[in-house]
């Protein structure tokens, strides 16, 4: 039997950003497909930098809790069965200022894969990373 290398693979990486948990369930960054990947966000915590992905688009939906969630300067919390769209090179930054953990689920197109967000890790734990733009 061989494998559809058109697929997305499935995956289950937990990735640490921070405090941020991401854990990538389906990773089409081989492929160039989509890729979808869950984020725990603790309470009273920050993505450490405004940031971009400069070659894909996210659509975010909150599963529970609460988020704040900027777009292009433009702030709003969203609540469990709310979603934003982040097109391809929006700035953006998110964070969790309640008292309960948010936990969403983000679709990106295409993909930057498992491996950008370990490496985003490494960035951040240097503490060298400022507005950054992350390619596909």
């Amino acid at each position: 039997m061989t494998q559809d290398t058109s697929s997305p693979a499935r995956v289950d990486a937990t990735i640490r950003i921070g405090a941020i948990e991401v854990r990538h369930l389906v990773d089409g960054s081989g492929s160039g497909n989509k890729g979808l990947f869950e984020m725990r966000l603790p309470p009273n915590t920050s993505v450490p930098s405004e940031h971009a992905h400069c070659g894909a688009e996210e659509m975010l939906y909150v599963l529970e809790g609460r988020l704040r969630h900027s777009i292009g300067g433009v702030e709003q919390d969203l609540g469990p069965g709310d979603s934003a769209f982040k097109p391809r090179g929006a700035v953006h930054s998110f964070s969790n200022p309640f008292h309960e953990t948010v936990r969403t689920l983000t679709v990106m197109a295409p993909d930057l894969g498992a491996q950008s967000f370990r490496e985003a890790a490494a960035v951040i734990a240097s503490g060298a990373l400022g507005a950054t733009c992350f390619r596909a």
